[in-house]
């Protein structure tokens, strides 16, 4: 099953982690994280330009410029971002709202007698309870410590 989280914000997802990983106050290279993170140059000054205007970057000019995470780590969750980004992310029209499911998508079955939307709804629910219970810094943290892990492996070998 795939939930559509488009291309955008896939690479948001991917600046922000990268930020939350970098030391405090420290202005990291966007050419760098673009780098680090298989990001087309192209598409990094778009991204960059919607994570600033959401207050979630700051970004500063200059020969020592660069860019550092301008939001609280801990309390960014993956929700917050694909929100910003990209709106909200439904797996179904039916979880998108409204009164009933053939509003969106021709079904004329009402909301309350097709057991289908509730399954769509719990599945909606239990998704976006992950994403806002998952930090960038959670994320930040587990990248560490499976670098460091990857790297300790290699050394011993």
């Amino acid at each position: 099953m795939k939930i559509i989280i488009n291309k955008k914000t896939c690479y948001a997802l991917r600046i922000m982690v990268d930020l939350a990983g970098c030391s405090n106050g420290e202005l990291c290279s966007s050419k760098k994280i673009a780098e680090r993170r298989k990001i087309p140059p192209r598409f990094m000054a778009q991204i960059m330009a919607s994570l600033v205007k959401e207050g979630l970057v700051a970004s500063y000019r200059g020969s020592k410029g660069g860019i550092r995470i301008s939001c609280d780590s801990e309390k960014v969750c993956l929700a917050d971002i694909i929100e910003k980004i990209q709106g909200s992310t439904t797996l179904n029209p039916c979880t998108s709202g409204g009164r009933y499911c053939h509003e969106k998508q021709g079904c004329f079955v009402e909301p309350g007698m097709c057991p289908i939307r509730e399954a769509w709804n719990k599945a909606q629910q239990d998704v976006v309870h992950i994403l806002k219970n998952t930090s960038l810094e959670y994320l930040a943290e587990l990248e560490k410590q499976s670098t460091k892990n990857k790297t300790s492996r290699y050394i011993s070998e």
